[in-house]
């Protein structure tokens, strides 16, 4: 059986040890030297001390399936070249594998410093990295079936492969081409979704550009509560924004209001202190942003909106208490910069018939370190509404801002 030496790095890079267990036949072996390395982090302030003390948490949790390794004095002897200074945390880790192999064990280190599997490697040792990828699911399935398969499709088969709220997108296998969009409801009614569109004074006509922005669009008119995810300029925000001031303009529902949380985006630095009062600090800050840029930028139309009572904009900080009655809309821009509480708390200032929207991008945009994996507020959403009536999360896994903005995302 094989002895897994684990790294600081990935002990610290984890929410939880059940898929790092499982990819290590259900042992893993944290030399002293680990938890040593810890202990030094643990009283830093900001990431590295959280994520030192969670690592410490998840230790003691785990502790059935966890060794801890130090090797005896009588074990102990240093394997490595002299160059290598005893004492470096990363070369006694990499000597307590080489003292477990010296024995006639089949060791492996795993470390996401590239520096520790590259010294690995120069003395016969075993490395790998370790990322767990943590998947959403997307909201819809696409299936490439043959002309005779898609004529054939029926109630039963299309339930069968779904959940509540869930859109199926079947495309001809020969072609290519898109042949329908399925959802279920509940009590597994079948619909057939059709094209629609968005209109406002603001926005003009807004139409989808793929199947994907089909579905979003379908749900923002027929669900209680719809999440919208994908990466930056993928149409998330303006499909969710464009609906509501729909709503708004044309009388059918009173107000929007937004919920916001003015983090700062990750590795940019604060400006200081913004002059106003609340609604004019939250205008100077990301959301305010994103609402003039998706006005044309022209603050005295988002100000206009507010004027007329039909756009409120509140801090999370502010929102305990308030509620948001059955004709308006609550609306949370950038929902991945949300804990799980904070979350929590914005649904439940909705009452029964107000339309919730939430949109954000959990996988790439995470701000903060305490947002993110479990903690994340979007993506426990997803998780507990998922397969419920009057629900449905798409993802838009299309960048259609721009051409320069897709290739960007490469990088």
């Amino acid at each position: 059986m094989t002895i897994y030496l684990i790294d600081t790095n990935i002990l610290m890079s984890l929410e939880s040890y059940d898929s790092l267990l499982a990819r290590c036949e259900g042992k893993i072996t944290i030399p002293m030297y680990v938890l040593e390395e810890l202990d030094n982090l643990k009283n830093k302030e900001g990431d590295k001390g959280f994520k030192a003390r969670r690592a410490l948490r998840n230790i003691e949790k785990y502790a059935d399936d966890i060794e801890i390794y130090l090797p005896t004095d009588d074990e102990y002897r240093y394997f490595l070249p002299a160059c290598w200074s005893t004492g470096k945390m990363d070369n006694e880790i990499i000597n307590s594998a080489a003292i477990l192999k010296s024995a006639g064990n089949q060791v492996k280190v795993l470390s996401n410093d590239l520096n520790v599997r590259l010294k690995c490697e120069s003395v016969e040792i075993d490395a790998e990295s370790y990322y767990e990828i943590i998947e959403i699911n997307s909201g819809w399935l696409q299936v490439n079936l043959s002309e005779e398969e898609c004529l054939s499709l029926d109630d039963e088969a299309i339930a069968s492969m779904l959940k509540t709220g869930q859109y199926l997108l079947v495309d001809e296998k020969n072609t290519g081409d898109l042949f329908a969009i399925y959802s279920r409801d509940n009590e597994n009614k079948i619909r057939c979704v059709v094209p629609r569109h968005i209109y406002s004074s603001h926005f003009g006509r807004i139409e989808a550009l793929d199947e994907f922005q089909m579905c979003a669009i379908d749900s923002l008119y027929k669900d209680n509560l719809t999440v919208i995810t994908g990466k930056a300029g993928s149409g998330k925000t303006l499909l969710s924004l464009s609906y509501a001031l729909q709503e708004v303009l044309s009388g059918k529902r009173s107000k929007l209001i937004i919920f916001a949380n003015p983090v700062k985006t990750r590795g940019s630095e604060q400006l200081g202190y913004y002059p106003g009062d609340r609604t004019e600090k939250l205008m100077q800050n990301s959301v305010g942003a994103m609402l003039v840029s998706k006005f044309g930028g022209d603050p005295m139309a988002v100000d206009q909106l507010i004027q007329d009572g039909m756009l409120e904009i509140l801090p999370f900080s502010d929102i305990r208490g308030f509620e948001v009655s059955e004709s308006q809309i609550m609306y949370i821009s950038e929902a991945q910069n949300l804990n799980v509480d904070l979350a929590k708390l914005a649904i439940q200032r909705c009452a029964e018939g107000a339309k919730i929207i939430l949109e954000g991008d959990p996988q790439t945009q995470v701000d903060h370190y305490s947002f993110e994996g479990n903690q994340n507020g979007l993506r426990r959403v997803i998780e507990v509404f998922e397969g419920t009536e009057g629900f449905s999360h798409i993802y838009l896994p299309n960048i259609r801002r721009s051409k320069i903005a897709d290739l960007a995302d490469k990088m």
